[in-house]
């Protein structure tokens, strides 16, 4: 899921620097040798000669956000996770949770040292970033790190996307005051004057997890002062109200509103794996199956764009668990050929008969594809079918019998 690790380890080079220890000293051999040979062979003892110990100069802070849209960017997170505690860039890489009530935990140490970077991997989604009483106590949180340490944001969706989360960010230029300088302390320059929030309020950095992104970042982090870097950041005034952007309330758009709406602004890889997941149920689990039969290199970006185009509303279960709104099912269906719709659901029906055999239960008890999903696909390419007249596949796979099974379309 994570692209490049390699690059991503290169990009922050510029960070890989040593400096003298607060707390720990170290024996100096050759001052200690120089001492002994100065004073020759008159003392009976000699007192060793001790320096600061040196040490890698950060410490990581890596939150993650636990809100009900990240679960599809949790394996992002562990390679993340990975790549950075493997660099050998920072002293200590720990890792903290966000969840949506506004808490962090366990407490994120940040001392204003200059010697501490956060980075924070959030969709900006949640109910945390909105207002209320979550979002009040979660953006106090982030101003107190921006005040006392580098914070910067990790936000998986592709940029083109940001203007539609709770933290919509803007291009512009960045600079510091001096090296791992706290967010509060940076000056943004925007090359268009569309930040929402107040002018005064701090900004905040945004950027993707790729190398160019974190290049700059580094960058930004180890300069002595004064030099302009090319980045994205928001303001962090506040939590950004229902009303704010240019979104509109999903729940007020019919299903033809919706399915219009999310052409228009998805990229194809995305709205073609929308009518293919239309097939099946809207678990987690169950897409992301979907999707490695149906891309060669599957993105979960592609995937994201779908959970968060308003077409889905979570349901009760666990974590990752969605439904399609009413009518937008058979919308979508429409726009997947008969051949591929079919194909299809002859994966989800294969898939439903492997789980049945693997885990010992009778035949048909776990139902890939029934009857009435089997009359969808010849169906919706006609107006649509009766949803209540038929059920949802219950799984969906890549492998049968040891081949890889793929979806065209």
């Amino acid at each position: 899921m994570l692209r490049h690790p390699l690059a991503l380890q290169r990009a922050l080079r510029p960070l890989k620097r040593r400096t003298a220890a607060p707390d720990r000293v170290e024996l100096d051999e050759r001052a200690t040798a120089d001492r002994i040979a100065r004073l020759g062979a008159g003392p009976e003892w000699w007192l060793p000669v001790l320096r600061p110990a040196r040490e890698r100069w950060l410490r990581l802070n890596l939150v993650y956000d636990a809100g009900p849209t990240m679960p599809v960017w949790r394996p992002l997170i562990r390679e993340l996770h990975a790549a950075l505690a493997q660099s050998g860039i920072f002293r200590t890489v720990s890792v903290h949770r966000a969840d949506p009530d506004g808490t962090a935990r366990p407490d994120t140490a940040t001392p204003a040292d200059g010697r501490t970077v956060t980075l924070l991997v959030s969709d900006c989604m949640g109910p945390q970033w909105r207002a209320g009483p979550a979002g009040e106590r979660w953006f106090e949180t982030l101003r107190r790190w921006a005040r006392r340490t580098s914070l910067a944001v990790v936000q998986p969706l592709p940029e083109h996307l940001w203007r539609d989360t709770a933290l919509p960010a803007a291009p512009g230029r960045l600079s510091a005051p001096h090296p791992a300088a706290p967010s509060a302390a940076l000056a943004f320059t925007p090359y268009d004057d569309v930040l929402h929030g107040a002018d005064s309020a701090p900004p905040l950095p945004v950027l993707e997890p790729g190398p160019r992104w974190l290049s700059n970042w580094a960058a930004l982090v180890a300069t002595p002062g004064g030099q302009e870097l090319p980045g994205a950041a928001a303001r962090l005034g506040g939590p950004l109200s229902a009303a704010a952007g240019d979104r509109t309330d999903v729940a007020d758009l019919s299903p033809e509103e919706l399915v219009l709406r999310f052409r228009a602004t998805a990229s194809p890889e995305a709205f073609r794996l929308a009518g293919h997941l239309a097939v099946g149920r809207p678990h987690l689990p169950f897409m992301r199956l979907v999707q490695a039969a149906l891309e060669p290199r599957p993105r979960p970006q592609h995937l994201a764009e779908v959970i968060l185009s308003g077409m889905l509303t979570g349901v009760s279960g666990a974590s990752g668990s969605y439904a399609f709104r009413p009518g937008v099912r058979e919308l979508l269906l429409q726009g997947v050929p008969r051949t591929a719709r079919g194909r299809t659901t002859e994966l989800l029906a294969r898939v439903g008969g492997l789980i049945d055999e693997r885990a010992g239960s009778a035949p048909g008890e776990v139902r890939g594809v029934d009857t009435g999903s089997r009359r969808c696909a010849g169906q919706c390419g006609r107006g649509g079918v009766r949803d209540g007249h038929r059920r949802e596949p219950a799984a969906d796979g890549r492998w049968h019998g040891g081949h890889r099974t793929r979806v065209a379309g």
